[in-house]
C-alpha cells in the first residue's frame, strides 16, 4: 500500500475541496420560498445560528480539529431538522459531514453521509449546482478509497459535467484532478496524465488558483509517471510540488508529507530506499503529529516504511511496521476494509521472507478475502495476493493449490492489466518454479521465456532514451504569464 491511495485521495478532498465559508452566504433564495418559520425574523435567527455553527466547524476543520468540527456540525444538523427548515441546510451540513468521515478514515460512514447529503442537495437546488459537484467529488474520492472504481468514476465524471456548466475554472480543474487520480489507481495511464495535465494547463493559464492547488496537481502527476517507472518525467513535476508545498502550507503541513511519500516512491525505482527511508520517516513523524498516532493516513505511511525495510532485506524491521500498521487498521477501519488487506499482505510478505510461511499463509488467504470482496477479481492487489499465496503454498510443499493458484492468477491479470504487466511477469516466472518440481520443464522453459520478454518490452517502453529531455523541462516549469500576456 502506497501514500497515492487514502493519502492522496484525502489532500485531494482537502486541498481542492478546502470549505468556502462564504458559500453559506449565498443561500439561495428560492430555497428560502419552500421553508414556512413563524416570522421573517426567526428565519432570519434560525439563518443565522446555522451558518455560526458551520463557520466554526470549518475554522475547527481548517485547524486539524476534527472531532470538534464534527461536534460543530451535529448541533448545525440539529438545527437543520427543526421544522420547517429548507433540505439545503441538511445537504450542506452532511456534506461536510461526510467529507470529515473521509478524512477519518470512516469510508462506510462517509459514504452513507454523503449520500444522504446529496439527495437533500439535489432536491432542494437542483442537480446542476455547484455544491451538488462538491459532494459528489468528495463521494467519488470515498468509492475511490474503497476501491469500486466504477462507482468512483460516475461520481467524478458527473461533478465535471456540472463544473463545465456551471462552474468556475478551478472547479473544472478539481474535477479533472479527481478523474486523473481516479485512472492513476486503475493503471490506465496516459488518460491519468492526459487528465493532469489538463488541469494544470487550466490553473495555469486560465485560473486565479488557490495557494498549493497547482502544487496538489503537479504532485498527482509526477506519481502518475512515477507508477510506470517512467522516473525521469516525473521527477520534475514532484520537486516543483515540494516546492509549491512549502510555500503554501509550510514544511511540517500533509501536502508536504503526501509530497514526501511519492517522492519516495520515485527512490524505490532507482534503487535508494535509504532516501526513500529518510523521507517516509518524515512524514510519519508529520502524520503522526498532524492526525494522530491511530489514524489510517499514519498506517498507509506505515506500510510504506515496511515495503522499504523489506527492499533492503530488512525483515524483522519490516515485520515490526507492519504489525504496527495492522494494529491501528484493526481499531479503527471496519474488518473488512481494503486497507486491512493491504496491512495483511504487507506483514505476510515480511514474515515469509523470514521464511515462516505457514504464518503468513493465514493472513495472505484473510487479504485475499478482503481484496474478493471491495476490489473483485479484476484487479492487480487479488492478482498479487493470489500470487503470494500460490508462492507460500508451494514452499509448504503443496504444488497442486500452488499451480491452481498461479493458474486464477493469470487469467486475473489478463483481465486487469493486460499482457505486458510486470505482476504477471512474476507470476509466470514463480508458475514456471512449480512446473519445474512437477517435471514440465518444457512447458516452465516457455513460461521463462514469456516473462523475459514482458520485462523486455516493459524495459522498452519507459526507457528514458524514448524522451525528449529538454521538452520535459520546459513542460515542468511553470509558465511565465507576462510574455504569454505580452504574445496574446
Amino acid at each position: 500500500m502506497s501514500c497515492k491511495a487514502i493519502v492522496a485521495v484525502c489532500n485531494l478532498v482537502i486541498g481542492s475541496l478546502a470549505v468556502q465559508i462564504g458559500r453559506c452566504d449565498q443561500f439561495p433564495g428560492a430555497v428560502f420560498a419552500q421553508a414556512q418559520p413563524a416570522s421573517p425574523s426567526d428565519a432570519t435567527r434560525v439563518r443565522a445560528s446555522w451558518q455560526e455553527k458551520i463557520r466554526v466547524a470549518d475554522l475547527f476543520r481548517a485547524n486539524e480539529e476534527l472531532d470538534h468540527a464534527l461536534k460543530s456540525l451535529e448541533d448545525a444538523l440539529e438545527i437543520a431538522g427543526s421544522p420547517g427548515q429548507p433540505r439545503y441546510y441538511s445537504g450542506m451540513t452532511l456534506s461536510r459531514m461526510g467529507e470529515i468521515y473521509l478524512l477519518q478514515g470512516k469510508d462506510s460512514q462517509a459514504e452513507k453521509t454523503l449520500s444522504r447529503a446529496l439527495s437533500d442537495l439535489k432536491d432542494s437546488i437542483g442537480p446542476q449546482r455547484m455544491e451538488v459537484a462538491e459532494c459528489l467529488t468528495a463521494l467519488g474520492a470515498c468509492y475511490l478509497n474503497m476501491r469500486r472504481l466504477s462507482e468512483a468514476e460516475s461520481a467524478f465524471t458527473a461533478a465535471l459535467a456540472i463544473g463545465r456548466k456551471s462552474g468556475k475554472c478551478d472547479d473544472v480543474a478539481t474535477s479533472l484532478t479527481a478523474i486523473g487520480l481516479l485512472y492513476s489507481t486503475a493503471g490506465r495511464h496516459a488518460q491519468a496524465v492526459a487528465s493532469l495535465r489538463s488541469a494544470l494547463h487550466m490553473l495555469e493559464q486560465e485560473c486565479d488558483p488557490a495557494p498549493g492547488a497547482v502544487a496538489t496537481v503537479l504532485m498527482h502527476l509526477g506519481n502518475a509517471y512515477v507508477q510506470q517507472s517512467r522516473y525521469w518525467e516525473g521527477e520534475p513535476f514532484l520537486r516543483r510540488a515540494l516546492r509549491g508545498s512549502i510555500d503554501a502550507f509550510g514544511p511540517g503541513s500533509l501536502q508536504v508529507a503526501t509530497t514526501e511519500c511519492v517522492l519516495a516512491h520515485l527512490d524505490w525505482g532507482r534503487g535508494e530506499p535509504r532516501k526513500a527511508e529518510a523521507r517516509l520517516r518524515r512524514a510519519l513523524a508529520t502524520y503522526v503529529a498532524v492526525r494522530g498516532e491511530r489514524h489510517p493516513d499514519v498506517v498507509v505511511v506505515l506500510l510504506d516504511l515496511a515495503e522499504t525495510m523489506s527492499l533492503q532485506r530488512r525483515y524483522a524491521e519490516a515485520e515490526t511496521f507492519a504489525t504496527r500498521a495492522l494494529t491501528i487498521a484493526e481499531g479503527t477501519l471496519a474488518g473488512g476494509h481494503i486497507v486491512t488487506g493491504q496491512c495483511a499482505a504487507t506483514l505476510a510478505n515480511a514474515i515469509s521472507h523470514q521464511g515462516e510461511y505457514g504464518k503468513a499463509e493465514p493472513l495472505l488467504r484473510r487479504a485475499l478475502s478482503i481484496y474478493l470482496q471491495n476490489a473483485g477479481e479484476a484487479d492487480t492487489w487479488t492478482t498479487t495476493a493470489l500470487t503470494n499465496l500460490a508462492i507460500v503454498r508451494a514452499k509448504l510443499g503443496d504444488y497442486t493449490e500452488a499451480e491452481a493458484l498461479h493458474q486464477r492468477a493469470l487469467q486475473m491479470e489478463q483481465n486487469a492489466k493486460g499482457l505486458d504487466s510486470q505482476q504477471r511477469a512474476t507470476t509466470l516466472t514463480e508458475y514456471a518454479k512449480v512446473l519445474r518440481h512437477n517435471g514440465q520443464k518444457h512447458r516452465a522453459a516457455n513460461m521463462e521465456k514469456e516473462a523475459r520478454a514482458i520485462l523486455g518490452r516493459i524495459r522498452k517502453a519507459t526507457a528514458p532514451a524514448t524522451i525528449d529531455v529538454t521538452e520535459l523541462m520546459k513542460a515542468s516549469q511553470p509558465p511565465d504569464r507576462e510574455r504569454t500576456r505580452k504574445d496574446d
